[in-house]
């Protein structure tokens, strides 16, 4: 039965078939839909379905559904969207997925006036330790600072790889001003913890611009303008 096939598709999905179904109804026009559903395997499996109504004379009216497995094509527009937007080391969003993040949490921000800020975060001695011990040594690194910015920060928070060794943290809706300096102080505790490799301890640090949305920093572009002058006054005052 239908209500049995739809069962094995994810609620989304079967929201956006009966949804789907009602419009047609209702005299609205065939509609092609793409669904996802899981085998009993665990395997993810999307279908391009095209459904329309059957209104032939002398027939009771009846849904006809014609469905096609797309699960190769989908997979690998995502492939192609994982690269355009995501680190392929760290799995983090790179700096174009996260300018377009930023841009519509500070864009919200403005709207209902919350506090929000930039942290910019350089990873002091990251090029002594890459050249010294290799780029393989230099990517362990780079992953293990991702996953130490992941355990400290909040879900609402954003935060992806900016370039080489520089990482953009959004710290969105805070309680009070002050709070981006407290989160400051405990990621540069947390990406200080040595490291041990191949019997070799290794120690990064890293030097944290901040920058709070405010009056004339209400954009991307001058929050990361005053976070990177924050950053080298840090570097500056060996802090």
């Amino acid at each position: 039965t239908l209500e049995q096939a739809l069962a094995l598709y994810t609620q989304d999905s079967r929201d956006a078939f009966e949804a789907a179904l009602l419009r047609i109804s209702d005299g609205g026009l065939p509609e092609q839909l793409e669904l996802c559903f899981y085998r009993n395997s665990g395997q993810r499996i999307w279908v391009q379905v095209l459904i329309e109504l059957d209104r032939r004379e002398g027939l009771p009216p009846r849904f006809v559904a014609l469905f096609r497995d797309v699960t190769r094509e989908r997979e690998a527009n995502e492939r192609i969207e994982l690269l355009a937007h995501y680190d392929r080391l760290t799995g983090l969003p790179n700096r174009f997925l996260l300018r377009e993040q930023a841009e519509n949490a500070i864009r919200e921000a403005n709207e209902r006036g919350q506090v929000l800020a930039m942290l910019l975060i350089d990873l002091d001695g990251f090029k002594s330790i890459n050249d010294s011990f290799g780029h393989a040594t230099g990517d362990n690194l780079l992953k293990l600072a991702s996953a130490r910015l992941h355990q400290h920060l909040r879900n609402s928070d954003l935060f992806g790889r900016f370039s080489d060794d520089e990482f953009i943290v959004l710290l969105r809706d805070l309680s009070e001003p002050e709070d981006a300096g407290h989160v400051a102080r405990k990621l540069i505790s947390a990406l200080g913890e040595p490291l041990r490799k191949d019997h070799v301890t290794l120690k990064l640090g890293a030097s944290i611009g901040i920058a709070l949305q405010g009056e004339g920093l209400s954009d991307f572009d001058s929050l990361l303008r005053a976070a990177d002058a924050a950053m080298y006054a840090a570097k500056d005052s060996g802090r």
